[in-house]
């Protein structure tokens, strides 16, 4: 088994991962919840997107990972999609 599967700090990087994804759900829905229909919900969600997905490539540049073959990797790689994901209804707002 690779040693790296064990680094403590890739578990870290995992829950950083997943944390940002989740704060990233929970405040777009927030938003949704507060401006219901109105366009300003597509642009907010948006730069909450950008500031979502900039923090994984920050977290994915600390960590230096060199791609989604690690634990940390995956993570952030599937918070990313998950992001993504999040941001699509804010389109049909």
């Amino acid at each position: 088994m690779n040693p790296q599967f064990f680094n403590r700090l890739d578990w870290v990087v995992l829950g950083g991962a997943f944390a940002i994804w989740a704060a990233h759900f929970m405040v777009a829905w927030s938003i949704s919840s507060i401006f219901p229909g109105q366009r300003i919900v597509l642009w907010l969600v948006a730069a909450l997107t950008l500031a979502s997905l900039g923090a994984l490539a920050a977290l994915w540049r600390w960590r230096k990972v060199e791609g989604a073959v690690s634990v940390a990797g995956l993570a952030i790689v599937l918070a990313a999609a998950g992001v993504v994901y999040d941001f699509l209804p804010a389109l049909m707002a």
